[in-house]
């Protein structure tokens, strides 16, 4: 065996090790060597490299090994070298080319919407919107997404309970209740829409994105005038959307994206 496999096979046992440590509180030398199916020897002298670097530790008293918070931090500064919008890109651009429609990427701003990215349409009528934009929750799908799954839920439905919904067109919310309906709708079927709710003629699709911690940290929707779709379209619109959000969620490090999704209901329905 060449020294090159050995050392692979190497990291796979001590990252079999770590695995098996994060599954469980602490855990003996002779309980790793039952679940592992290695030789008590080959656990011990990695445990005891671990140990020297800080990324597991052993109580004194009943000799039991854990994990320290060494690849906690690790992860938290790979988190802050991700950058969201240089991943979701190629994503965006992907929907934009199979729909010709303006793709959006959004985070939270206290009680609004900002818009972080964005794809721009090749249609001349198109949304009228731009990168660093704000835009109210409670009149677009992307600000139900937010309240629905987003990091900081409770803080922005709090914030609109004492706010004034201005009425920016026939269709928009003006009812705290009313729009705590649509949340929960946005929760059971995993995705938003506003149609004609921030923009006359202008629907708008929209679906959550999760980081590794499982928190919504963006909403990336689809806006597009209400004459260039039907519910054919709309329901392509809505699973192309939700292959992107799950796409680019496992790319932030999310593991049950794929449980957020419900059936999807038809809008003309």
């Amino acid at each position: 065996m060449s020294k090159q496999v050995e050392s692979v096979g190497a990291v796979l046992k001590v990252f079999s090790v770590l695995q098996t440590l994060s599954r469980c509180q602490s855990a003996s030398l002779s309980e790793l060597e039952m679940q592992l199916m290695m030789p008590k020897s080959t656990i011990y002298r990695f445990l005891q490299t671990m140990q020297t670097l800080g990324y597991v530790t052993q109580n004194e008293e009943n000799e039991r090994y854990s994990l320290t918070l060494e690849l906690f931090h690790l992860g938290a500064k790979a988190l802050n070298n991700i950058d969201i919008n240089k991943l979701a890109h190629p994503i965006m651009t992907r929907i934009m080319n199979e729909t010709g429609e303006t793709v959006h990427l959004g985070e939270q701003d206290r009680d609004a919407i900002i818009y972080i990215h964005k794809v721009e349409s090749h249609h001349s009528l198109r949304m009228a919107s731009q990168i660093g934009k704000r835009a109210e929750i409670y009149s677009t799908a992307m600000g139900k997404i937010i309240c629905a799954f987003g990091e900081n839920k409770v803080l922005a439905i709090t914030s609109l309970k004492n706010k004034d919904f201005v009425k920016h067109t026939e269709n928009t919310l003006v009812s705290y209740d009313a729009f705590l309906q649509q949340v929960e709708w946005t929760k059971q079927n995993g995705f938003a829409y506003d149609r004609e709710e921030n923009e006359s003629s202008l629907f708008c699709i929209a679906v959550p994105v999760f980081d590794v911690l499982e928190h919504a940290v963006a909403s990336m929707s689809l806006s597009f005038p209400t004459f260039r779709c039907d519910e054919v379209k709309f329901q392509k619109y809505h699973e192309l959307l939700r292959e992107a959000s799950i796409e680019l969620s496992k790319l932030l490090g999310s593991k049950t994206i794929d449980t957020v999704f419900g059936q999807g209901q038809r809008y003309l329905s």
